[in-house]
């Protein structure tokens, strides 16, 4: 079922197919299961896209959250070969639809551990190496993605295709 999902997912992803539902029998039950198959599918693409380098935080403001109906952030993958210097030009081709969004990405000094929960501010700034301005690369890569629920667009990385990164900043 897992890896079914992530399979479907991946595929249209290669194909830059719009992703429509995906068969009731391996659609991601709740958002724990479509973590699971984000996973899954990380380990199908790592060929194209390269390792996972990082993650990004997806629906942080409240007005997001009511617009896409998910009551809290969500995660997705950053994978090494869709993070770009800033001048870069990228083919729109290469995206079903391509968004941009302005962020502030941080590069992490050390890893931080499940076991160094709960985190302070005061902790994770210590492990911060550099910020960066950046922009992110979304794909509305969905026929229709008001239809298909959080569990699934945690499954396909919650519209993640990638970032511009600007020189880092201390």
């Amino acid at each position: 079922r897992i890896l079914a999902a992530a399979k479907a997912i991946a595929s249209a992803r290669r194909s830059r197919a719009p992703l429509k539902a995906l068969p009731k029998d391996v659609v991601p039950r709740d958002e724990a299961e479509g973590y699971q198959v984000q996973y899954a599918l990380h380990d199908l693409l790592q060929p194209q896209v390269g390792s996972l380098v990082g993650y990004k935080i997806g629906c942080t403001s409240a007005v997001m959250q009511e617009y896409i109906n998910i009551p809290h952030p969500c995660g997705g993958g950053v994978f090494e070969k869709v993070v770009h210097d800033s001048g870069v030009r990228l083919p729109a081709a290469d995206f079903v639809h391509v968004g941009v969004e302005c962020e502030i990405a941080v590069r992490l000094a050390r890893n931080l551990a499940a076991s160094e929960a709960p985190f302070t501010a005061e902790w994770v700034a210590e492990a911060i190496e550099a910020y960066h301005p950046a922009i992110e690369i979304v794909d509305d890569r969905y026929v229709k993605w008001e239809t298909l629920g959080a569990p699934t667009l945690i499954a396909d990385d919650f519209f993640a295709a990638g970032c511009v990164l600007g020189e880092a900043v201390p």
